[in-house]
């Protein structure tokens, strides 16, 4: 999968993600400014999380070396 996949799925679940929070704090009475700010809050860290999980590493690997004993 590469990044912009990933980054697009990540915003969906970014957006449910808010939309649902904000539902629920609006159902306990929480003001609509603490709703929107823990709301985004979470969705950034959503989006992170899922574009963290889903897009691939770029990091190359390190090549493998066999350990040699001082004696």
């Amino acid at each position: 999968m590469n990044e912009s996949m990933a980054v697009g799925i990540g915003a969906v679940a970014m957006f449910l993600a808010w939309k649902w929070l904000v539902a629920q704090l609006a159902q306990k009475g929480v003001r609509r400014w603490l709703q929107y700010t823990v709301g985004g809050v979470v969705a950034l860290l959503v989006l992170a999380l899922v574009v963290g999980v889903l897009a691939p590493s770029r990091v190359p690997a390190l090549p493998h070396t066999e350990a040699s004993a001082v004696g």
